[in-house]
């Protein structure tokens, strides 16, 4: 009976310890790690700086999510917009889909995204408007492994000088 219960509780007692270990000391260091990089890329690399409060990564129901982002922009795109804040954005995965060896986000979702835009910088040309390039854009969204996207709350101020 003994050897019994040691051969069942010793998996239970170590899956625990190592879920422990990566819920409490592990995964906040990726976080604060991809954070940092995050800001680092941004300044680097991209013409707007992107800083997030805080990420969150779950492992039961696999999911990232960054909250409070603010987004900033630098040199020319300045003129067209200053900042823009996103409460919080989702990425959902596919566990079952995980466990093939597959990466399928089940669902992105964008909450209560804010931006001042100034259109002035976009209107300096005096032809006529092109047409959305609809056949490409449909073309690379299908090459995405993501079922659905969401935007919910959003809050856009359009302004204009002229």
């Amino acid at each position: 009976m003994k050897r019994v219960f040691w051969i069942l509780i010793t998996p239970t007692l170590a899956f625990l310890i190592l879920w422990a270990l990566g819920t409490w000391v592990v995964i906040p260091q990726i976080e604060a790690w991809a954070l940092r990089e995050l800001k680092a890329y941004s300044a680097k690399s991209l013409p707007v700086d992107v800083t997030a409060e805080k990420l969150r990564i779950r492992i039961l129901r696999p999911s990232v999510a960054l909250e409070d982002i603010r987004v900033t922009a630098k040199g020319d795109l300045a003129k067209a917009f200053t900042s823009a804040r996103v409460a919080s954005a989702r990425i959902h995965l596919d566990f079952f889909q995980l466990l093939g060896g597959r990466v399928n986000f089940s669902a992105f979702i964008i909450d209560s995204p804010e931006i001042r835009l100034n259109i002035d910088p976009f209107l300096t040309e005096k032809s006529e408007p092109k047409e959305l390039p609809l056949d490409e854009i449909f073309q690379l969204t299908e090459k995405l492994p993501l079922q659905k996207a969401f935007v919910q709350n959003i809050h856009v101020l359009v302004e204009s000088e002229k």
